[in-house]
């Protein structure tokens, strides 16, 4: 009996670990499938991450590249109706620029009519100077005319007082003879030419590059006019 029952007892131990190592074993299963499970769904996920990523990368790059091509193109745009503005604007005012061309050279023109170099351009007589060694040339032209007066009355003679009207009147003829600006000349000498509506004024311009002896005359209503200048070869005034 006592064996009996040993066995028995035995076998129901038996029983209790092999339920026990197949409770453990389907645990260990269940585990492997969830870890696996767990696994394979992690990397799909992550996939799809990936991928859903990368589609939103692809199209914002291809919406900017759309963005630059239409910024581009409306540069593009912009500039061409800038370019056809100007041409416009260059085609409407080149009529009024050659216009004005035109007459900025009609005045010009104008402005020089007469004259040349700054001097009248008339016809220029030379003449020879046998008495003054120091003479290199010597001219006269016809068209020299007298500078202008405020003096009224009668003008018995050249009056040489510095600062005077008459003074003033034949320093401007002698330039003008000259043909020097009188602000930029030097006027060594000023005094009378032999008779008493005459005078001679010897003049240079002011870095002493030539020096001129010009005889001026007294015309009645009309001031003093150039009548002859010589060109000197050195400044026997200075």
């Amino acid at each position: 009996m006592a064996s009996s029952r040993s066995r028995i007892d035995h076998k129901g131990k038996q029983r209790k670990v092999n339920r026990l190592y197949n409770i453990l074993i389907a645990t260990v299963i269940l585990l492997i499938i969830i870890v696996g499970a767990t696994i394979f769904l992690g990397k799909d996920d992550s996939v799809a991450v990936n991928t859903a990523n990368k589609t939103a990368s692809e199209k914002e790059t291809k919406n900017q590249t759309a963005n630059k091509t239409d910024e581009s193109t409306s540069s593009e745009q912009e500039n061409t109706d800038d370019s056809s503005s100007e041409e416009e604007s260059v085609t409407e005012e080149d009529p009024a620029a050659s216009s004005d061309d035109t007459e900025g050279e009609e005045t010009d023109g104008e402005d020089t009519e007469g004259t040349e170099n700054g001097e009248p351009s008339g016809e220029i007589i030379e003449h020879e100077e046998n008495n003054d060694p120091n003479v290199d040339k010597s001219y006269s032209n016809e068209a020299w005319e007298p500078v202008g007066t405020t003096q009224e009355g009668e003008h018995p003679a050249a009056t040489f007082e510095k600062g005077s009207a008459d003074w003033q009147e034949m320093e401007r003829a002698v330039a003008y003879g000259a043909g020097l600006d009188p602000g930029n000349m030097t006027l060594w000498f000023l005094g009378n030419g032999g008779s008493p509506n005459t005078a001679t004024g010897t003049v240079s311009p002011k870095d002493n590059s030539v020096t001129y002896r010009v005889h001026i005359q007294w015309v009645d209503g009309q001031g003093w006019k150039p009548v002859k200048v010589q060109e000197l070869k050195k400044n026997d005034k200075q």
